[in-house]
């Protein structure tokens, strides 16, 4: 029974070794050119801000070599990269070190030469300014219309005091004026005749009294008119004197 089983088992473990493929010897490494020329970096973008996605690229390294990158000194490592058979390579991804302060900055990679590449590195944005909300106006009562004036035709020559003078309603104060003046005058020259005095008749009261036992009464003479001044005598001229012989 036991041979029986290996004879069986002996077929099948040829077919399966007939099927398993053979490995191939491992592919041998492609032969490395020497650098062209020094290694070069190179940054895009070359500024921004502390979070902007800078991509690092460089050529004339060593083929097939692993390359430390670095931000201004060697303790501030910005990752690695692996260089092409073409001794070239593309980092993507790196950001500005976290800390630094605005200002150019270098990032450089571990190499023969330490080739290096300038970063700007720019501030934080300014805050924009909050915009002030809209004041929305209240409606004001619209205004009722108000009656224009009238505006009167106005002459280009000032009336003087004589045109007014001489226009109704004042026309009348230099006639009156006048005439006033002209009564004054009037009255004025009659004062000054001197007017003769009138000859009055004498006449003689005559009382009677209302009671009859008293009897009628003597009429008073009338009176008399004064006498006329006497001249004073003429003085004594005396006996003449006589001539001397």
């Amino acid at each position: 029974m036991k041979l029986l089983k290996v004879l069986a088992f002996v077929p099948l473990w040829f077919v399966l070794v007939a099927e398993s493929p053979s490995p191939s010897p491992p592919a041998s490494p492609t032969p490395c050119n020497p650098p062209a020329g020094a290694p070069t970096i190179s940054l895009s973008p070359a500024a921004g801000r502390a979070t902007t996605k800078i991509t690092a690229s460089g050529s004339n390294f060593t083929c097939n070599t692993t390359i430390t990158l670095y931000w201004d000194q060697a303790g501030h490592v910005a990752g690695s990269v692996k260089s092409n058979g073409a001794g070239g390579f593309s980092k993507s991804g790196l950001v500005p070190f976290p800390g630094d302060k605005p200002g150019t900055h270098r990032l450089c990679a571990v190499a023969q030469s330490n080739p290096c590449a300038n970063f700007q590195l720019m501030g934080p944005p300014s805050p924009s300014p909050k915009a002030s909300p809209v004041r929305t106006p209240s409606p004001s009562p619209s205004p009722s219309p108000s009656p224009s004036p009238i505006v009167l035709p106005t002459n280009d020559q000032t009336p003087t005091a004589l045109d007014i003078l001489t226009r109704p309603p004042f026309v009348f104060f230099p006639i009156i004026a006048v005439l006033g003046i002209l009564g004054a005058i009037a009255y004025w020259a009659l004062s000054k005749v001197q007017r003769a005095p009138a000859n009055l008749p004498t006449a003689s009261v005559v009382h009677r009294s209302a009671r009859p036992d008293m009897g009628p009464l003597t009429p008073m003479p009338p009176p008399s008119s004064p006498p006329p001044p006497q001249e004073p005598p003429e003085p004594d001229p005396g006996p003449p004197e006589q001539e001397g012989c």
